[in-house]
């Protein structure tokens, strides 16, 4: 697995975790149009 799928898993399981885009996006310190596209 490549270090983009990898990265795209960790935000993945960060909007599950926080149950929304915008906690991910909180929490992983970036953009929530970042966590969603």
């Amino acid at each position: 697995m490549n270090r983009t799928n990898l990265s795209q898993l960790a935000v993945l399981a960060t909007v599950a975790q926080c149950a929304s885009f915008r906690g991910a996006a909180r929490e992983l310190g970036i953009a929530p149009s970042a966590v969603s596209h």
